[in-house]
């Protein structure tokens, strides 16, 4: 009996030590890709406190569904992207030139002890989230919002996954397009994170 509780504790140990590794590898591709020392959005709006279950519609037919651990997302047939980067944009290109203008970026980043879950997200975006609304995705509690940097708008989902010891992984989409043509894309945008399930 004390031999499996052992073990258990040792595979435990070794999943928190895994998806630790993994939150703070996504956390290095996340700085990389969204660049640093950016100013800070505009105070938030008012918080919607009911929860809406986001993952409730359909992909819409001919889009291509990608796996972002430890997720599935969907995106328009027109859309390129890179599954090890977490990052997908509409039509051709890469990443030589960093995180195209237009684009969807899924990833995770560490909780560490102590830290609060709102805190993490207000830092990562910069600034306070903006039309805010509570949600559940696939058992996941956090909030969808939008923000704005410099010249970009963003429209993102961050879910909270709590490990153990204090420490977790605040799980992200962040979809993003330059202020003057976001609405062009916002459509799509919520469909994708429409399509976003464990």
């Amino acid at each position: 009996m004390e031999g499996l509780v052992m073990a258990n504790e040792k595979k435990l140990e070794r999943n928190f030590i895994l998806k630790m590794v993994l939150a703070v590898g996504l956390s290095c591709v996340g700085l990389l890709a969204c660049g640093g020392g950016e100013e800070s959005a505009p105070k938030s709006k008012s918080a919607n406190e009911s929860v809406a279950p986001v993952s409730q519609k359909t992909v819409p037919a001919g889009w291509k569904t990608y796996q972002c651990q430890p997720w599935s997302i969907s995106f328009p047939s027109n859309w390129n992207g890179d599954e090890e980067a977490g990052i997908w944009w509409p039509g051709e290109g890469n990443l030589d030139m960093g995180r195209p203008a237009i684009s969807v970026h899924c990833g995770g980043t560490p909780l560490m002890p102590n830290r609060d879950f709102e805190d993490r997200v207000v830092s990562f975006i910069r600034g306070e989230p903006q039309e805010r609304q509570n949600v559940s995705v696939s058992g996941f509690s956090g909030f969808k919002c939008s923000w704005e940097i410099r010249d970009k708008k963003h429209l993102g989902i961050f879910l909270e996954e709590k490990i153990g010891a204090g420490m977790g992984v605040v799980h992200f989409v962040d979809c993003q397009a330059p202020s003057s043509d976001f609405d062009q894309y916002k459509g799509d945008f919520e469909k994708i994170l429409a399509s976003l399930k464990k």
